[in-house]
Parts: structure tokens; sequence; C-alpha cells
């Protein structure tokens, strides 16, 4: 198997930064940098397990790379399964507008047609379907959250075509809090030319490992330890760090990983809108 994930640690030794994997800890490097340890790691994987696509989760978070603009002191991650699966038969159905002729993007709300994937990957406990409004989650994910973060979502029982011992349940936000533009940087807003649906908004440029941003003002108060954050095409769910550490290396995490959200402050935010 490739693409799995694998729970790593790092630790500045002198004027090295060393990593390794938490449950192989003879699998170390150390490096000038994190950015060049971690990508030597990645190297001592491939050739212990034969990995070639392996994803690195830090528990304590990677040290942080300098922004480019002033973010504020709200540490939040994406979540999701390192897995994407395929939709079985049409995904128009799932949708009460269907998908769009030209660029696929299902239109509407969420019917009631239950969500069915083809086959299942009992190597994760969470996934996605590519390019498409769907995540999934397994029970025992479920099982690790709190009543109340339960609570902030609908779950959709999935169904598959393929037998799976595994129950797996779709996210549908009750709430969302939709990604903005920053200004100063240049992000990647992509747009269907026929149904005119934001399909992404991101920004994926060196230097940084933040795709993805939010306005302070948009948020809560007091800040939940999870919720949705996102576009109606492709929404994530998003913890606070402090709530993820708590929950990462669990049997009900495997291989799920997290990326970091920034938040800026409002007068920093240019709004897009979904449609």
């Amino acid at each position: 198997m490739e693409g799995l994930v694998y729970v790593c640690a790092w630790k500045k030794v002198g004027n090295l930064i060393k990593v390794w994997v938490k449950n192989k800890p003879k699998l170390q490097v150390s490096a000038a940098t994190f950015e060049a340890a971690d990508e030597l790691l990645a190297d001592q994987i491939l050739v212990a397990f034969g990995d070639g696509e392996n994803v690195r989760e830090y528990v304590p978070s990677p040290p942080k790379s300098p922004a480019k603009v002033q973010l504020l002191d709200l540490d939040l991650v994406t979540v999701t399964g390192n897995s994407h699966l395929p939709v079985e038969g049409d995904p128009g159905l799932l949708y009460t507008g269907g998908a769009c002729p030209k660029c696929r993007s299902l239109l509407g709300e969420r019917s009631t047609v239950p969500l069915t994937l083809s086959y299942g990957n009992s190597r994760y406990e969470a996934g996605f379907v590519w390019q498409a409004p769907f995540q999934f989650f397994s029970e025992a994910f479920l099982n690790l959250l709190k009543p109340k973060e339960r609570a902030a979502f609908d779950w959709r029982p999935v169904q598959f075509k393929a037998r799976t011992k595994k129950l797996f349940y779709e996210l549908r936000p009750k709430q969302m809090i939709s990604f903005v533009k920053v200004k100063g940087m240049k992000f990647d807003v992509i747009r269907c030319p026929s149904c005119q649906t934001l399909r992404g908004l991101h920004c994926f440029r060196a230097g940084t490992p933040i795709y993805h941003y939010l306005s302070a003002a948009d948020l809560p108060k007091p800040l939940p330890s999870c919720l949705a954050i996102g576009l109606p095409t492709r929404f994530y769910l998003c913890f606070t760090r402090k709530r993820w550490r708590e929950l990462v290396g669990q049997p009900g995490t495997r291989g799920m990983v997290s990326n970091p959200v920034g938040v800026v402050d409002e007068s920093l935010c240019q709004r897009v809108k979904p449609g």
C-alpha cells in the first residue's frame, strides 16, 4: 500500500532538527531545517516500507513557516482521510439540481439519496470523493468526538457496493464558514464558465504551507473545538490544533492528515461569491 499516513515527531537538537516515526523510532534523520529533515524521512520511509507516496503527520505540529500576512493567533487545521474513493452510480442524483454538464459540479441542495461508494478502504478512518462535496468518517472516529462536536453536523450512513466491515458516515455541515481571499496574496479562483459555480479558492504558493484562509469576523465566539469550513462545492472538517493533538494517533484517526488554516483580520479579506 502507498499513501499511508505515518505519525511522526520532531525536536531541535543543537543546530539540527531531528525527525522520526513515532512507532518506529529507529527511522530517524536530522538536518539543518525541518523541511530538509522531513524530505529525508520521506525517503527513509520509502526504503523501509516501499511507500513512495507516504504522508507524515507530526505531533507536535511542525515549526511554523514565516507567514505572508499577519495571521491571528487562532490555530486551526482541516482534517481528512488521505484516501479518495469513487461514487457508485450517477453523482448527479445526490443533489437536487443534478450535475453541471460542463464541470460536473453538483448543483442545488443535497438530496435524500444515500451516498454509495464503489468500495471501502480498511486502512483509513476517513476519506473524500475527488472534486465533489463529500467527506466521510468511520464510526470509530465518531466515537472519539464529544457529543457537542458530533451534534454540530448531520451524519448520514454511507453505503458500499462491495462488502466492507467498517461503518462510515457522510459529514453534512449544519453551518459552514466560507473561505476568503486575502489582500496582497495571489489566489487561484476556479469558477465554471457555464454554471458559474465556485469550484476552488486557494493559495498554492511557495513559502507557506497554508492554502485556505478565513476571516476572524466569521468565526463563532467562543470558538468551538470543531466546525465546517470551505465552499458548498468542497468543504472540510476543521479542528483547533489543540483538539486535534488530543485525537491524532488514536486508532480512530488512522490514515487521517491535517493542514493548517490561516485566520486573518476582516480588513485583509476579500469576499468571493460562491455562484
